[in-house]
């Protein structure tokens, strides 16, 4: 496994994802923070009056400039783990010889989620402290300030904080495990992209109509967040900041934050294991069948 490992580490090494990604993550960060700053006025409240709307509006946009970046970077995660696997099983390579995917596809994986876990620290160590800053909320922090209300500028000091920016964290880790499958499901770069179009927006579609609907069945939302894995990590944290305020739950139904934790880890732990093991077998099959048509066979 170690020298499996090395070498998938060489192969990250020569992937542009692995040059461009950090420092589109970065720019992410930085550059979403301002429209994460304004989450609360356009997603949930425009006009929040009274003290317990104030701190509302001034807990929920810590969270999500605390968490600015993520999308990207989930999205970036699992780019690095399909690019693991299509940088020895693109179409181009397959015209000669390739490694045996039962011995490269460990190491793969293990390389994947370990570049995920980093990402997430990286990401995390931008967006946190810059949250805190005055490129975070300064509009709701004046605001509450203004009103002379006591609140907590450390917003990590909240059990419910910590553990909704920890669900969004976890994620990177276990979508660069999904890109590795899914990058041996689909073969090539340009199905590859199909596919993460069609199933973000798909996901967008599903994970907002989870969101702004009235309270559905719990079994409901729970598989639509399932289905709607790209984007369910996101309505956890959606919720989870609006829900962790210490004034209410912001009209988040009671226990709709942790199911769509749940459903966001379960489904990138299912989606993880199944595509890896599918997309092993089928791409030994490609490259069995790829053997069988070569000349002198």
């Amino acid at each position: 496994m170690r020298a499996a490992v090395g070498r998938e580490c060489r192969v990250l090494v020569h992937s542009p994802v692995l040059w461009c990604g950090p420092l589109l993550l970065v720019a992410a960060a930085v550059l979403l923070m301002r429209v994460n700053a304004g989450y609360h006025d356009f997603w949930v409240n425009y006009d929040p009056q009274g003290d317990d709307q104030i701190l509302a509006r001034y807990h929920t946009d810590g969270v999500q400039t605390a968490t600015s970046g993520f999308l990207v970077g989930h999205l970036l995660a699992l780019l690095l783990g399909a690019a693991l696997v299509l940088a020895d099983y693109a179409p181009a390579r397959l015209a000669g010889p390739v490694p045996d995917p039962r011995r490269v596809l460990p190491g793969k994986l293990t390389v994947a989620v370990g570049a995920g876990l980093l990402l997430a620290l990286l990401n995390a160590a931008v967006s946190i402290p810059l949250a805190a800053s005055d490129l975070g909320p300064p509009p709701s922090r004046t605001r509450v300030e203004a009103a002379g209300l006591s609140f907590d500028p450390d917003l990590l000091a909240d059990p419910g904080v910590r553990l909704t920016i920890a669900v969004g964290l976890a994620m990177f880790p276990l979508l660069a495990a999904v890109g590795v499958g899914l990058g041996a499901l689909v073969g090539t770069w340009s199905r590859l992209f199909a596919v993460l179009v069609l199933w973000g927006l798909a996901s967008i579609v599903v994970g907002g109509a989870v969101s702004l609907s009235a309270p559905r069945p719990p079994a409901l939302v729970f598989g639509l967040l399932l289905a709607a894995l790209p984007i369910s990590g996101h309505v956890a944290i959606g919720w989870g900041a609006v829900a962790a305020s210490p004034v209410g739950s912001g009209g988040v139904p009671t226990g709709y934050p942790e199911l769509a934790a749940v459903a966001a880890l379960a489904g990138g732990l299912g989606y993880a294991a199944f595509g890896y093991r599918l997309g092993a077998a089928l791409l030994r099959r490609r490259l069995a069948e790829r053997q069988l048509t070569r000349p002198g066979h």
